[in-house]
């Protein structure tokens, strides 16, 4: 895991949690910035997948990257102010859900960064004191998915693309042995 910002909470909540979830499923995980990870190629080399989390292009992420090339290993990072920023969208959609599920404004404000849809929408209803109940679980993807498309403006006009983006995806999309895809754990229909 490499990560560009180690002292923030999207740090522990995208990549120290999910490198714990790894190690309790027997896995063995290398946590660090760049320059930090770029000192354990040998690792990097071995690996099963590289995750890269909001890291600058630099000499010492270069130097990774390529090793994991070398070495075939899947290379796999967050979109989200990488290649998008969503400009506030994640808030307005979970907002939106919760009055659609509830029929109550949401007034209370829950942290969203490298949360999933569901946990943050669960969160909202605590922080609401409204239960949490099987019902309302088994709607809350269709009400994600129906506020994401109601949004106003439109989240296409919302969400910005970053500098590099399209040179990024087209430089990947280029190269035969990279394969692009989108990986998510939230409302597949809003990824």
């Amino acid at each position: 895991f490499v990560s560009g910002e180690g002292a923030t909470p999207g740090h522990k909540y995208r990549v120290e949690r999910w490198a714990a979830a790894a190690r309790q499923l027997g896995a063995q995980t290398v946590v660090g910035a760049a320059d930090e990870v770029a000192g354990q190629l040998h690792e990097v080399a071995e690996a099963d997948l590289l995750f890269i989390w909001r890291a600058g292009w630099s000499g010492p992420l270069e130097t990774i990257i390529y090793a994991a090339r070398e070495a075939s290993v899947p290379i796999l990072f967050d979109i989200d102010d990488t290649l998008i920023a969503s400009n506030g969208a994640s808030g307005s959609t979970h907002a939106a859900a919760f009055t659609a599920l509830t029929g109550r404004e949401a007034t209370e404000r829950v942290p969203v960064d490298g949360r999933t849809d569901r946990l943050i929408l669960r969160d909202l209803f605590a922080a609401h004191r409204v239960p949490w109940i099987a019902d309302v679980q088994a709607s809350a993807e269709r009400a994600l998915a129906v506020a994401l498309s109601e949004m106003v403006p439109p989240f296409t006009q919302v969400r910005s693309l970053l500098p590099g983006a399209r040179e990024v995806l087209a430089a990947l999309a280029a190269e035969p042995a990279v394969v692009v895809s989108v990986l998510t754990g939230n409302v597949r229909a809003n990824a």
